[in-house]
């Protein structure tokens, strides 16, 4: 969830310029797209677009045989900026601790408290 956050919101950790906009509250996409991205893994094993397997880091995802010539198909301009954000997040965090992970992801969450609760105040 969290390498699904800074792929559209590169520039909120100093990376590219970010996909969707700095729009307020965007951290509680993290909560919201959780459901969704595991029935689209769900989906994407179903199809044979990516394996699942168990591995001393615990449950990793790879691409399966059907992948590659999938997301060669895919040749929108938001698509390619999707994958070379994708790049960018795997060359800065994909060797990341759960703990650093942790870290720089919670700094967003404390942000979108205070966002809310500032937002919450003003309706009173």
């Amino acid at each position: 969830m969290d390498f699904d956050y800074l792929l559209v919101h590169s520039g909120d950790v100093g990376g590219p310029k970010s996909l969707h906009p700095p729009i307020p509250l965007r951290t509680g996409e993290i909560i919201i797209k959780r459901k969704l991205i595991q029935r689209a893994l769900l989906l994407m094993i179903n199809k044979n677009l990516v394996l699942r397997k168990a591995t001393s880091n615990g449950i990793e995802y790879f691409l399966a045989e059907n992948g590659r010539p999938f997301i060669m198909s895919l040749t929108s301009e938001y698509v390619n900026k999707l994958k070379n954000r994708a790049a960018w997040v795997i060359e800065e965090y994909g060797s990341a601790s759960d703990q650093t992970m942790r870290t720089l992801i919670s700094k967003f969450f404390d942000q979108w408290t205070t966002n809310f609760q500032s937002i919450e105040g003003y309706h009173k």
